[in-house]
């Protein structure tokens, strides 16, 4: 999880909300030690992890990110008052990955100009819920999706209960059934995002794959 919560006071708030999903059995039973956060992070110090974390070979990341974002030739992360870094130097960590953007897309002059180039670039039938949510990951095709809290050019929204998104799409992933899909999840938090006023559309890169090789977000206990 990474956060920018300059001026954003719901960037912890989501950060907590992520952690406590994980954690729980609707969100995979993760362990204390398997979840890494970053506020507010040093470029180089974060860098330096992310390379830790693709040479692991991990079979399934998911990365969150919950802060200030603008849209240059992609989009751009503010990790600071003075770091960013680049959407892509966040792809192709493992071979299975999610990653989640709430910040804004919206476009900057500071972007398209060119400083890009200076960013570089409890048991459930026979199996423990973290078994079950294990064998059913590894089950998942390989691949890369893509969730943004908003379109490009629009805002991504802070609220006191944080990011209107992020809330929205944890909420989402407790579904009714046995598993939720990452798509499935992000319809609905999308539907739930709009339905609320505010002025900012999800969008979603997801493969078109049989259900039961997508990504799963939640599971239910």
């Amino acid at each position: 999880m990474i956060g920018n919560n300059e001026g954003l006071p719901g960037v912890k708030v989501d950060m907590q909300n992520y952690r406590t999903f994980f954690l729980s059995q609707n969100g995979g039973e993760w362990r204390e030690e398997e979840i890494m956060e970053w506020l507010n992070p040093d470029k180089e110090d974060l860098v330096s992890e992310l390379e830790k974390i693709k040479a692991d070979q991990l079979d399934y990341l998911i990365i969150s990110f919950s802060g200030h974002g603008g849209q240059g030739r992609e989009l751009v992360m503010e990790l600071n008052g003075s770091d960013y870094l680049s959407e892509s130097r966040l792809h192709n960590l493992a071979t299975r990955q999610l990653n989640i953007f709430d910040c804004c897309r919206a476009y900057s002059p500071f972007l398209l100009e060119g400083v890009k180039n200076r960013l570089e670039l409890k048991a459930q039938s026979i199996y423990r819920t973290r078994e079950k949510y294990e064998r059913r990951i590894l089950q998942a095709a390989p691949q890369m999706v893509r969730l943004y809290a908003c379109k490009e050019g629009e805002v991504a929204h802070d609220t006191s209960e944080g990011g209107a998104y992020s809330k929205n799409l944890i909420l989402a992933a407790i579904g009714s059934s046995e598993y939720t899909t990452v798509g499935a999840a992000h319809m609905r938090a999308a539907e739930q995002t709009v339905a609320s006023h505010f002025d900012q559309h999800p969008e979603a890169d997801i493969p078109r794959l049989l259900t039961g090789q997508d990504l799963i977000l939640g599971i239910r206990p």
